[in-house]
């Protein structure tokens, strides 16, 4: 079955899934190894697996053999190349124009965790640029958003990083956004 991507977005989604078909055959392989030992075991749990042997300095375990080890590691490497090469050609997807609104998108991600987006708002002949809005999803999927008071330019990235870090740090402390937003600017 050949899947159409009809937009960039959703060729990244449909690639996003993609691991390089030597990389699938060996975590195939290992995990088809691990349960004809008897092992319940599935992809993710033999990553999650690979990845503690790799940050524990490669130390082998009673249940591992070196060469078990070995193959875990390759494993954690191959998976680490297949994630940066997926990675590049993300960026080569973004125009340069717009490469700021994807870092500034993935900074967000990286200090605030998933659930919290931006976009831009309010665009038009008056106002070409618009506004950064910030919204908040849900468990349940439902949206909450708040407009910043920042234009939508990449001088400003630093300044919508920093206002959501700090509604992010609100929003643990059992804010409401909108509220979190009024604090923010109240205090600044």
């Amino acid at each position: 079955m050949t899947v159409v991507a009809t937009s960039k977005r959703d060729s990244w989604v449909n690639r996003a899934w993609y691991v390089q078909p030597e990389t699938a055959n060996r975590l195939k392989s290992y995990v088809n190894r691990q349960q004809e030992n008897g092992t319940n075991i599935d992809a993710s749990d033999v990553v999650n697996e690979a990845l503690a042997a790799f940050l524990s300095g490669n130390a082998v375990t009673a249940n591992q053999s070196a060469s078990e080890l070995a193959d875990l590691v390759d494993l954690v490497v191959s998976l680490k190349n297949d994630v940066e090469e997926l990675q590049k050609w993300r960026k080569s997807q973004v125009s340069p124009k717009e490469q700021w609104v994807d870092d500034l998108r993935m900074q967000i991600k990286r200090k605030c965790g998933k659930g919290l987006i931006i976009d831009a708002v309010g665009k038009s002949k008056l106002n070409p640029n618009g506004k950064c809005r910030l919204s908040k999803i849900a468990p349940d999927r439902s949206r909450t958003s708040v407009t910043l008071p920042h234009d939508w330019l990449p001088e400003n990235a630093k300044a919508i990083l920093d206002d959501a870090i700090h509604i992010h740090e609100c929003l643990l402390a059992g804010l409401t956004i909108k509220d979190a937003l009024k604090y923010r600017w109240r205090n600044a």
